[in-house]
């Protein structure tokens, strides 16, 4: 895929997200390069959490985003206490790497016994993806 046309729809995807968050609890929206860092308060426990949407390789044409919960200062990979705990439902963080177990998501789609192969069109996009996510993070 031409590098400018993929900038494009992360861009895209990011203005997507941006328009749903009044209604999730988001606080930022960043996009860097390959990169769109969401982050947002879980009502459930009140904590800030970051998000990342690694949309590289295609993204959306050949594969899903990649989803890594991140320090939400940093932005980095920096441990388990960084990840929410839904008691190992679809946030898997007794794994190593901690994944996101969810439709739509790379890690899950590329994980042995992944459930279901390719993922649906419908979930190419971030903005239903992250609500999924959030949903299912404040049960």
């Amino acid at each position: 895929m031409d590098e400018v046309a993929a900038q494009a729809l992360i861009s895209a995807e990011t203005e997507k997200l941006r328009s749903i968050n009044k209604d999730l609890g988001i606080v930022s929206i960043t996009q860097e390069n390959w990169d769109i860092f969401v982050e947002f308060l879980r009502k459930k426990d009140g904590k800030i959490y970051a998000v990342r949407f690694r949309c590289d390789n295609g993204f959306p044409i050949e594969a899903c985003a990649g989803v890594a919960f991140v320090n939400p200062k940093t932005r980095k990979e920096e441990g388990i206490e960084f990840w929410p705990d839904d008691g190992e439902q679809a946030v898997k963080r007794n794994h190593n790497p901690p994944f996101v177990c969810m439709l739509g998501v790379r890690e899950y789609h590329q994980s042995p016994g992944n459930h279901g192969g390719k993922p649906p069109r419908e979930m190419a996009s971030l903005a239903p993806l992250f609500t999924s996510l959030i949903i299912h993070l404040n049960k």
